[in-house]
C-alpha cells in the first residue's frame, strides 16, 4: 500500500518545523512528498495518511484552511534560488539533504526538488502567513482600480514587511503577468531568466491591453527593438511551465510562429485556456499551417477562442481540434468554419457550455441544425451560452420555420445567454423562448421587428397577461371579458407555481417599432421586474440626453442613458442605493474618475467610476478567462467577471 504525508499532517506533527515544497497545478491535484523524505529529514514515521492512489497520482489534501473554496491547492513555494537561499539563511532556515533513492511505492513530486526544513521564528504555520497575505492581495477587490496598480499597492504594504513576508508574496506578485507595453514584457522575461524559478509561479499572461504603438515609435523602430518577438514569447513560455490561460491578442498576431504554438498545445500540460482573438496576417495564418501535433489527445486544454480570425482557412482547426476532447468553450465568431466540419471534427466527449458562431457565413441552414440538434457535445444539455448572430445586410442562415424547428427541439435548458441578431424573430419564438428557456438571462433579437404589445407580452410574466389585455389594447374592446372570481383564484394559484422570468437585457436595435416615444411608454420598462437594461439604437438614446438629465422615471424606477463611444447605447435601471443618490442630487457617473487630494492628510485619493453591473450581460464575445481574482468565486461564471474583458477584449466584446 502506498503511503504519503499531507502537509497539514506534517505540520501538526512537526510544529517546530515547517516543510517547503512545490506546488504544481495538474488539474486541482497536490503533489506529495515522499514518506521516505520526511522519514529522512526527521528520523521518524510523522502522522502517516494511507493513500490508494498509484504512482504518478495524488489525492486532495485535507488543509484545514477553507476561504472560499479558493483555486489555489498548496500555498508553499520552491525555494532554490540563490537570491532565495539567502534569505533563508537570514531567517535561521538549514538545508537537509533528500532521501537518494525513494522507492517505488513513495507518491513522488513531479520533478525532483531540494527540500528545505524551516526554523518557525513566527507564532503562527505557513499555510495561515499565506491566508494573511492572500486577505491583503484580495482586500477590497470592488475598489481595484486596475490589475497593475493592485500589484503595486501589494508590493509596497505586504514585501517590505520582512524576508519571510518577501519569500511567500512573490507566489501573487508574478501569478497574474499582464503586460501594457513592449518595455513592461522585456523587463518581466530579464526576471524570470535571472531566477528561473520565478517563472514557476507564473499561471497567467495576459497581452488584452499590449500594444507597441505610441511613444513616438514607428512601425520599423518597433521591429528593431526586439522586446517582444516569437523568440522572447517562446522564451517566456519555456520558463513558465504553470501556465493556466494564455490571452493573446492581435497586437502580437506578427509574433506567433510555429515554435509557440507547439509549446501551447504540446508541451505546457497544465493550460487550459488559448485566446487569439482578433489575430490575422500571414504570419499568423503560417503558423498554423506549419505546426503539428504531437499527442493524441490534449485533456488539458478547455477553452479556446479564434474571435473575428478570419483568414484562417478551415484545414488548419483540423489539426488540433479533434484532440481536444475535454472542450467547454469554444468561440469561432467570424471565422471559415463550416457545420459539417464542427460535426466531423469536434469530439463527442466535449460539453460544451458556450459556442459562438457568430457571421460565420460559410455555414448552411442544414448543417447548423444538424450540429446543435445531434451532435453529442450539444444534446448533453450543458449549453449555457450560445450566440448565432448573423449580418443584417444578408440573408440569415435559418428561415422563420427552421428557428422554430430548432428552438423547439435544441437541449438547452440551462441556456443563459442567446444571440439571435440578424433573424426574423416573430412571436411565436418569443413563446418558445419564454416557455423554454427559464433560466435566460441576456436575449439579443437585433434586427427583429417585434410589435411593442408582443415585447411586452414577452417580458410581462403569465399571470399578468390576462390582465395586460386591457391596457394594451383598450378597455372599450374587451369589457365583456372581464376575468371572474373563479379565473382570478385559479391565476392566483398558478403565479405561485410559475417560475419568475431571469431576463437582466434585452438588444432592440434595428427595431422600426422601437422609438424614443414608444420606450419612453412605461409598458415597457415597467413589464419586467428582474429587467436591468435595454440596448437601443444611438439616436434614442441621444434624443433621451447624457450626463444627470440623460434619464427617465418610471414610477419608483430611474432609468439612465450609456454609450460606449457612441458605438453601443443602452438605457439601465438604477439600483435602489443609486435611486437615493440621484433623488439627493449625488448623480451618478459611470464615465469620468475622480483623483483628488485630502486637503487635511494630503494624501492622494481616486474615486473609481465603475462601469454598470448589467455590462457582463451586454458582451457579444466569449469570455474564456476566469480573471485575476479567479480564486474568490467558487465556480467559474458563465458571464465576464471584473477584469477578465479589458483592452482589445473589451473592444470586440462592447464596441461591436
Amino acid at each position: 500500500m502506498n503511503r504519503s504525508l499531507s502537509t497539514s499532517a506534517f505540520i501538526n506533527a512537526h510544529p517546530d518545523n515547517l516543510l517547503i515544497s512545490s506546488d504544481r497545478r495538474s488539474t486541482r491535484t497536490t503533489s506529495f512528498i515522499s514518506i521516505s523524505d520526511i522519514e529522512a529529514l526527521h528520523g521518524g514515521n510523522g502522522d502517516e495518511s494511507q493513500s490508494n492512489s498509484s504512482v504518478g497520482t495524488s489525492s486532495r489534501p485535507s488543509f484545514s484552511r477553507d476561504i472560499s473554496r479558493r483555486r489555489s491547492s498548496n500555498f508553499i513555494r520552491t525555494l532554490k534560488s540563490k537570491k532565495l537561499l539567502n534569505a533563508i539563511k537570514d531567517q535561521d532556515i538549514q538545508e537537509e539533504e533528500r532521501s537518494p533513492s525513494p522507492s517505488s511505492d513513495d507518491v513522488l513530486l513531479p520533478h525532483d526538488v531540494t527540500t528545505y526544513t524551516i526554523s518557525n521564528k513566527f507564532p503562527l504555520p505557513v499555510e495561515i502567513l499565506n491566508t494573511i497575505i492572500e486577505n491583503v492581495y484580495y482586500n477590497s477587490v470592488e475598489n481595484v482600480q486596475s490589475i497593475t496598480s493592485n500589484l503595486e499597492e501589494f508590493s509596497k504594504s505586504i514585501v517590505p514587511v520582512c524576508k519571510m513576508f518577501n519569500i511567500l508574496s512573490s507566489r501573487l506578485l508574478y501569478r497574474y503577468s499582464v503586460f501594457t507595453r513592449s518595455n513592461s514584457f522585456d523587463k518581466f522575461l530579464k526576471n524570470l531568466n535571472k531566477d528561473h524559478f520565478l517563472g514557476l509561479n507564473v499561471e497567467f499572461l495576459d497581452f488584452m491591453e499590449f500594444t507597441s504603438i505610441g511613444l513616438g515609435r514607428t512601425g520599423r523602430m518597433n521591429e528593431e527593438i526586439q522586446m517582444v518577438t516569437s523568440s522572447t514569447i517562446l522564451n517566456c513560455l519555456q520558463l513558465t511551465p504553470n501556465l493556466i490561460e494564455f490571452l493573446g491578442s492581435e497586437s502580437i498576431e506578427g509574433d506567433i510562429d510555429k515554435r509557440i504554438l507547439s509549446q501551447l498545445f504540446n508541451n505546457l500540460l497544465y493550460l487550459t485556456t488559448i485566446d487569439f482573438c482578433g489575430s490575422t496576417g500571414d504570419n499568423f495564418v503560417n503558423a498554423f499551417k506549419e505546426f503539428t501535433i504531437n499527442r493524441d489527445v490534449i485533456p488539458n486544454i478547455t477553452k479556446i477562442g479564434f474571435h473575428d480570425c478570419i483568414e484562417l482557412p478551415l484545414q488548419v482547426f483540423q489539426t488540433f481540434l479533434p484532440a481536444l476532447v475535454n472542450l467547454t468553450r469554444l468561440d469561432l465568431t467570424h471565422t471559415q468554419i463550416t457545420g459539417r466540419f464542427l460535426s466531423d471534427n469536434l469530439p463527442p466527449s466535449a460539453r460544451l457550455t458556450h459556442l459562438s458562431l457568430s457571421r460565420c457565413n460559410q455555414i448552411t441552414a442544414v448543417e447548423l441544425m444538424d450540429f446543435l440538434l445531434y451532435h453529442e457535445s450539444i444534446t448533453n444539455g450543458s449549453l449555457k451560452w450560445l450566440s448565432l448572430q448573423c449580418d443584417s445586410s444578408i440573408v440569415s442562415i435559418l428561415n422563420e420555420h427552421q428557428l422554430s424547428h430548432l428552438l423547439t427541439n435544441m437541449n438547452a435548458p440551462n441556456l443563459m445567454y442567446l444571440n439571435l441578431g440578424g433573424y426574423s424573430v416573430k412571436k411565436k419564438h418569443l413563446d418558445i423562448i419564454k416557455n423554454k428557456f427559464i433560466n435566460l438571462k441576456s436575449l439579443i433579437l437585433a434586427h427583429s421587428q417585434l410589435t411593442i404589445d408582443e415585447l411586452y407580452e414577452y417580458l410581462s410574466p403569465k399571470h399578468k397577461q390576462t390582465n395586460a389585455r386591457f391596457f394594451i389594447q383598450g378597455l372599450d374592446q374587451y369589457t365583456h371579458n372581464y376575468p371572474t372570481e373563479t379565473e382570478e383564484e385559479t391565476d392566483e394559484a398558478n403565479e405561485s407555481d410559475e417560475p419568475e422570468q431571469q431576463l437582466k437585457f434585452i438588444d432592440l436595435t434595428g427595431n422600426k417599432n422601437v422609438t424614443r416615444w414608444s420606450i419612453d411608454n412605461p409598458k415597457i420598462l415597467n413589464a419586467s421586474t428582474s429587467l436591468l437594461a435595454i440596448e437601443l439604437d444611438q439616436t434614442i438614446v441621444e434624443d433621451i440626453g447624457y450626463g444627470p438629465e440623460g434619464k427617465l422615471t418610471m414610477n419608483q424606477d430611474i432609468w439612465k442613458t450609456y454609450d460606449s463611444q457612441g458605438r453601443r447605447s443602452w438605457l439601465f435601471k438604477l439600483s435602489p442605493e443609486e435611486v437615493e443618490r440621484e433623488r439627493r442630487g449625488d448623480h451618478v457617473d459611470y464615465y469620468n474618475t475622480l483623483t483628488y487630494y485630502d486637503t487635511t492628510t494630503g494624501k492622494k485619493r481616486t474615486k473609481k467610476a465603475k462601469p454598470p453591473f448589467f455590462l457582463r450581460f451586454a458582451a457579444k464575445k466569449i469570455n474564456l478567462s476566469i480573471g485575476p481574482f479567479a480564486t474568490l468565486y467558487e465556480d467559474e461564471k458563465v458571464f465576464p467577471v471584473d477584469f477578465s474583458e479589458r483592452g482589445i477584449y473589451k473592444y470586440y466584446s462592447l464596441n461591436r
